[in-house]
């Protein structure tokens, strides 16, 4: 019995591996060398800081508005869910507090 690496059974993959294998770590090296720089001379750096700011308002709005069932560090089944409270002292509260429900194996409260 011969056991041979997953990626190698897909030599059309857009992959990392295929990509090395066809062009080489040269070709690789000198993408990761530039680091964005072509990108940010034919956009400017406007750009590429508006792609940052979507970016963090998408993490934020899936993270902070949308409830959703997740497995934590020791593998416990949790659903998170945000909640608004009320405000006493009328401070602003800039992130809700995440309600976190544990489920059993079968996802019953």
């Amino acid at each position: 019995m011969e056991q041979s690496d997953i990626w190698e059974l897909f030599p059309s993959g857009a992959g990392g591996r295929a990509v090395r294998d066809s062009r080489g770590e040269e070709y690789l090296l000198s993408i990761a060398s530039k680091g964005g720089q072509s990108t940010v001379k034919r956009y400017g750096s406007e750009h590429m800081r508006s792609i940052g700011r979507r970016g963090g308002q998408a993490k934020w709005k899936k993270v902070y508005s949308v409830p959703a069932t997740v497995k934590v560090w020791d593998n416990t089944i949790v659903r998170r869910v945000p909640w608004w409270p009320h405000q006493k002292n009328r401070q602003r509260r800039k992130k809700p507090i995440l309600v976190r429900i544990e489920l059993d194996v079968r996802g019953n409260i």
